[in-house]
């Protein structure tokens, strides 16, 4: 927007704009200016606002100032529109800061005055700015619509559900732009094009879906599965959800491809949050972990204030102690608290934010706290996989087995072929085994040891549900892989130190004559 070349600044309450480029900035209760950090579209708009104060600004209008020149969804103004309201609103007594007109658009209620600053004067209670994120996102997309290729009713309702769902959720990840379907043949370029069909039969649905890179011309990915005909209707959620997972992975690692063509010395914050996002989708291993936690660092050393960044640390820190990979779990289960506290104030309606909260308070002991934060995270985000796994784990370490089971198999659903494959194997193994239904539990936790040899959980679980069984020498095997790869379980004392607060009483008594026995039928020591 040209307005952001004068030096005027703009005072509303205790904020002040400067439009020569320095940012959004607020009066702390000692006097002093301190930065705001606001990403650059929603700085754009509220610029808008501040100039038309008071008057009803369409929608339109809004998006063709702030987005000029490209046709985009209007969820898109949506997520600016929210993004604007956690910053201002909170220092605003009343109704919200801006004001929606039904049917119309957006007004700005604050009054605003109009200062001039002199840029040859020097003010020392100004302080540095909070980097302004790179305008140009790594991920543009358009959703085609997606077309039913039948007159079923069911397969029409599917293919509007899919396209509105996958439009909506990929508007909210950090650094996408979803464009508007008009830009399709208008010469207007998005990074990438997602387009499939859905085609009904007697027997069963079938979805096509394929993703293409508009720079190049190249298909990155494709993909058709079957619905039964009959849970069609029941299934249009999960199927977006499904398709959503693994297109966010494939995005993700085509933009960091992109990323890596250019010098390491241009890549902004948004881009080391890609490149940490596309470490932490592959297998898990402490290699992959450990790459994706110094992009953050760099991303989070750039912008502090990156929800992307701060997540996605919290993520990392929390699965570390998870699966015994921390130095410190108290100081990493510290900072990732904090880190989410952040977020959560920023945002209480975050659905990942509650997800890795509950994932933390689970590790910590707090187990119905953990199942409180994990509940709010699927209402928010029914379809993620990762929301299912963790409540599952929540409900199994309380002791509730049966319970768990049905959010491990959903998880499995969601996301057949993800890294958290193998780990919803092991667990419905773990499952099946304190329900005292062995070979199932050998079957899954063979499953799981195939998707990811590298976990020590997964043969340490194998290793008791063989002892049960009676297949000693195999038990012993597997004891021996699961204490190569993590030593400090090789006794009972070592598990114990580990796992004895992360449960309840009722799953401990559940694993005495499960677990517990088949470990020690495998020779696993005192």
């Amino acid at each position: 927007m040209g307005a952001t070349a004068t030096s005027d600044t703009y005072r509303f309450g205790r904020f002040r704009l400067e439009a020569r480029g320095a940012g959004l900035s607020r009066l702390n209760d000692g006097d002093t200016w301190m930065p705001v950090a606001i990403g650059s579209r929603a700085l754009d708009l509220l610029l808008l606002m501040l100039l038309h104060h008071g008057e009803v600004l369409g929608r339109d209008e809004i998006m063709d100032a702030v987005w000029p020149g490209v046709a985009v969804e209007e969820s898109n103004l949506t997520v600016q529109i929210s993004a604007l309201r956690r910053v201002l609103d909170p220092m605003h007594a009343g109704p919200s800061c801006i004001q929606t007109i039904s049917g119309r658009g957006y007004r700005f209620l604050p009054v605003v005055s109009l200062e001039t600053i002199d840029d040859s004067s020097s003010d020392p209670a100004v302080v540095a700015h909070a980097p302004v994120p790179d305008r140009r996102p790594r991920i543009s997309i358009i959703v085609a619509p997606f077309k039913s290729l039948s007159d079923d009713p069911d397969s029409i309702l599917l293919a509007d559900t899919i396209t509105e769902q996958l439009i909506g959720d990929l508007g909210r990840l950090p650094g996408t732009v979803v464009m508007a379907r008009a830009a399709i043949g208008n010469g207007t370029r998005a990074s990438h094009i997602i387009q499939g069909n859905v085609r009904g039969t007697a027997d069963q649905t079938r979805v096509n879906l394929q993703l293409i890179d508009q720079e190049t011309g190249t298909h990155l990915w494709a993909e058709w599965f079957d619905v039964e005909r009959a849970t069609t209707a029941d299934a249009r959620d999960e199927i977006a959800g499904r398709l959503l997972r693994t297109l966010t992975v494939k995005l993700i690692e085509d933009a960091n491809r992109h990323i890596e063509a250019a010098p390491p010395s241009e890549w902004t914050s948004a881009d080391l949050v890609l490149r940490g996002r596309t470490m932490a989708s592959r297998p898990l291993s402490k290699e992959n972990r450990s790459a994706a936690i110094s992009c953050y660092d760099q991303a989070l050393a750039i912008d502090p204030a990156s929800i992307g960044a701060r997540l996605g640390m919290a993520a990392l820190l929390v699965s570390n102690i998870m699966e015994g990979w921390s130095h410190s779990a108290e100081a990493d289960g510290a900072r990732a608290e904090q880190l989410l506290l952040d977020v959560l104030h920023d945002d209480a309606e975050f659905p990942n934010g509650h997800l890795f909260m509950g994932s933390l308070r689970r590790l910590q002991g707090r187990m119905n706290d953990a199942r409180i934060e994990l509940e709010i995270a699927i209402a928010l985000a029914p379809s993620n996989p990762v929301g299912h796994n963790q409540l599952g784990a929540t409900l199994l370490f309380l002791g509730q087995p049966e319970a768990a089971m049905p959010h491990f198999e959903k998880s499995l659903r969601l996301a057949p072929h993800d890294r958290s494959t193998p780990v919803n194997h092991s667990y419905l193994g773990l499952c099946n085994m304190l329900l005292g239904h062995t070979e199932e539990a050998i079957a899954c936790l063979r499953k799981g040891r195939a998707g990811n040899p590298r976990l020590y959980y997964i043969h340490m679980l194998l290793a008791a549900a063989l002892g049960l069984k009676g297949e000693l020498d195999e038990a012993a095997a597997c004891l021996r892989q699961a204490v190569e790869i993590q030593p400090e379980i090789g006794s009972f004392s070592g598990i114990r130190a580990r796992y004895e607060n992360r449960a309840t009483p009722e799953y401990h008594a559940l694993c005495k004559n499960t677990v517990t026995r088949g470990l020690r039928l495998a020779g696993l020591p005192p």
